[in-house]
């Protein structure tokens, strides 16, 4: 009975011995991470063995090196820190011994926070120029940004966007906008906020493009064409720089739209730069015309006696002259000139009248010329020259 005893202790202790152990524990993802990129927020669903991850607006997600974190001992595929591509879900296996678990890893971009608005660089600004926005959300992407000026109407105006930074916009109001007091409008990516300041939109500088005629005697008329001249609304005078210092001619007539000024007979003969200024907003165009300006009382040639717009060589032009009869002048030449070629002329005012005739000779090559006079007489000493605005266009048979 004691033998028997012994035995089933002995059964009973070879199988207690034998006995399976414990199966291994599921692995789980602990951590997730990027490098190089500072993540919103990560979520981890152990029972869906899902991960979320909220990425910065506008994060590429094409390549993006993941970093993962398990226990020790757990072997993740694909290995952490590898390239991929998370713009699709990216399935990673965690596994150890005989146990083995799937994650799949979502990644999406924060959504566009709405953009704010922080200041101008200035209080006001010249229509056709720009100013800098300064605010916070802008994004990256500038086809995704518009930005209007606002005056409490149903109209607003469109300005022309340039993105610096997610900081920072140039932004350029449109030439033909009208003064006033506006508020800044921005649409990001279908958000839209409207600023706190305001900004002045003031009427541009006078623009000018040209002078109808740059030479001109003490009295004339100074005609200019250009933009932003409305003497409807605003008062213009013209600027004459001259070296010996700054004259102002006033404004005297308006024909077309184009102001007309008067050059004062205190105006000094000489050559000047001519300036348009709007008194009303203290503005002076940028641009600048030539003009030059004779005395009232010298020899001048004031136009052509029956103009025509083209003359067949050989022809005769008249010339209308002034003050010729006061120059003592002994000698008369007409120079028409162009593109390097000179033609000058000996001739005698017509005693019978103001005219001056210069024969254009049959050899005279075909061309548009600008004219100068000059007048001397050697026995005194005199000399005078002059140019005049008029050209001739000289054709062939």
């Amino acid at each position: 009975m004691r033998l028997v005893l012994c035995f089933v202790l002995l059964i009973s202790l070879f199988f207690s011995g034998c006995e399976p152990g414990e199966p291994d524990a599921v692995p789980e993802l602990l951590d997730f991470a990027f490098a190089d990129l500072k993540v919103v927020s990560v979520k981890i669903n152990h029972e869906e063995k899902s991960v979320v991850v909220i990425v910065p607006y506008r994060t590429s997600l094409k390549q993006l090196r993941a970093s993962l974190l398990a226990a020790q001992g757990v072997e993740i595929i694909p290995a952490s820190g590898s390239l991929r591509d998370f713009s699709v879900p990216v399935y990673y296996t965690l596994s150890k011994g005989k146990s083995k678990v799937v994650y799949t890893i979502s990644v999406r971009t924060e959504e566009q926070p709405f953009p704010s608005l922080a200041s101008v660089d200035r209080d006001s600004v010249e229509a056709g120029t720009g100013f800098l926005l300064s605010g916070r959300n802008f994004g990256s992407f500038q086809p995704e940004i518009s930005a209007w000026l606002h005056n409490g109407s149903a109209e607003m105006t469109k300005l022309s966007v340039r993105l610096l930074d997610s900081t920072r916009l140039m932004l350029t109001v449109p030439v033909a906008t009208s003064p006033g007091s506006y508020r800044v409008k921005v649409t990001v990516d279908q958000k839209t906020v409207e600023s706190d300041f305001r900004l002045f939109v003031s009427y541009p500088a006078p623009v000018l493009v040209a002078l109808t005629g740059e030479h001109l005697l003490q009295g004339d008329t100074l005609w200019v064409k250009g933009e932003f001249l409305d003497a409807g609304k605003y008062s213009f005078q013209a600027h004459l720089y001259g070296t010996s210092g700054k004259y102002i001619s006033p404004l005297s007539v308006v024909r077309s739209g184009n102001p007309g000024f008067l050059v004062t007979p205190e105006t000094p003969p000489g050559k000047y730069e001519v300036r348009v200024f709007n008194r009303t907003e203290g503005k002076e165009s940028r641009e600048k015309a030539p003009a030059v300006i004779y005395h009232k009382d010298l020899p001048f040639v004031t136009g052509i006696e029956n103009a025509r717009e083209a003359y067949i060589a050989p022809a005769v032009i008249r010339f209308k002259t002034l003050n010729f009869e006061r120059s003592g002048a002994r000698f008369y030449q007409t120079e028409l000139y162009r593109d390097g070629f000179s033609y000058v002329q000996n001739a005698l005012p017509d005693a019978a009248s103001p005219v001056l005739p210069v024969e254009i000779p049959a050899q005279l090559p075909p061309g548009e010329y600008r004219i100068r006079f000059f007048l001397s007489n050697p026995e005194s000493g005199y000399s005078y020259a002059f140019s005049i605005d008029q050209r001739v266009v000289v054709k062939t048979q």
